[in-house]
């Protein structure tokens, strides 16, 4: 939880959507990104105590999906994309059959890199909610029920799912076999969704996302849980 508070945040840079659109992101990161190289490499700081020399790396980057997808080169909204995914070559149509990390083609940098070559920078404005505003409304749906007694539901059984999803991706205890049973519960959650409630709704590519937090959950969680990393 230290690497929440306000101390011990470090400002890099404040800028502008419309510069970043004019310079691009790799001219404001430029920088930042040759210092980490060197830090990489080892850097020798003169302390009081003498010389030492340290070693650094960035690890991972947070932020919300169009500001990430915006880093990475990918279309700032993904709704009106081909590809749904940052990790995969998942189609629309593909989030709405397939429900495991593995059915779905893998990105690799070669392919990406060809992309890039092809994509022109524009904004694009396509957010309705914050995922804050739907995670509160998911951990307060039980309280709005009230006494409501739900039995032999399928409707209310997904919901639990849901939340049970929830619970595990934001646990501050994560035990080994976790990863495994979160990826049945993405799996099942998602299998259910389309049954009950497509085509009227359609998967999205948020959904598609919860299929390879499993495999974040195996790489972050058996050394830190989730909730540190997102």
């Amino acid at each position: 939880m230290y690497r929440s508070t306000l101390s011990s945040i470090f400002v890099l840079a404040i800028t502008k959507l419309s510069l970043l659109c004019e310079y691009t992101a790799d001219a404001i990161l430029e920088h930042f990104v040759d210092e980490s190289n060197m830090l990489s490499q080892g850097y020798t700081f003169e302390l009081a105590t003498g010389k030492k020399t340290l070693y650094g790396a960035v690890i991972c980057s947070v932020g919300d999906i169009p500001a990430s997808n915006f880093i990475r080169g990918f279309k700032d909204g993904v709704g009106f994309s081909l590809g749904k995914c940052c990790m995969c070559l998942a189609t629309g149509v593909e989030i709405s059959l397939k429900f495991h990390a593995t059915s779905f083609i893998k990105r690799n940098p070669e392919l990406h890199n060809s992309y890039l070559e092809l994509i022109e920078i524009g904004g694009s404005r396509h957010c309705v909610t914050y995922a804050s505003q739907m995670l509160t409304l998911v951990r307060l749906f039980l309280l709005l029920c009230g006494d409501v007694e739900v039995e032999n539901d399928k409707h209310w059984d997904c919901y639990l799912i849901l939340l049970a999803i929830c619970d595990m991706a934001f646990s501050f205890d994560v035990q080994e076999n976790d990863p495994t049973k979160f990826g049945w519960m993405v799996q099942v959650y998602l299998e259910s969704f389309v049954t009950l409630y497509t085509p009227q709704f359609s998967v999205t590519p948020k959904m598609n996302y919860l299929v390879h937090l499993t495999k974040q959950m195996t790489v972050w969680s058996t050394k830190t849980p989730l909730v540190y990393e997102v």
